[in-house]
């Protein structure tokens, strides 16, 4: 069955998602710590805030993560395509 340009764009714009080693690292964290926020997984990963909360807006916008605030925090937690990426990636674990 052959897919159209839009499918394959699509299909890029998710790999491209967790296609970087900190992506990975943040999905891998995000499965063991529902619900953490940004500030959590900087100070976790000894990574500065502002680098993480851009791959998490990267993983969010491949719908990996879902990013929502909880007025004071922004909490992170892996969307069911996010959940079947990290999967995938234990694999190579």
């Amino acid at each position: 069955m052959a897919k159209s340009r839009d499918q394959y764009h699509r299909m890029q714009r998710f790999v491209r998602g967790f296609s970087n080693h900190r992506r990975i690292e943040i999905l891998l964290y995000l499965n063991e710590h529902k619900g953490a926020s940004v500030v959590d997984v900087a100070e976790a990963l000894g990574v500065k805030l502002n680098t993480i909360s851009a791959h998490v807006i990267r993983l969010a916008n491949a719908n990996l993560v879902w990013k929502h605030s909880d007025g004071v925090a922004a909490k992170c937690e892996l969307s069911r395509e996010g959940e079947s990426v990290v999967k995938f990636l234990k694999l190579f674990l």
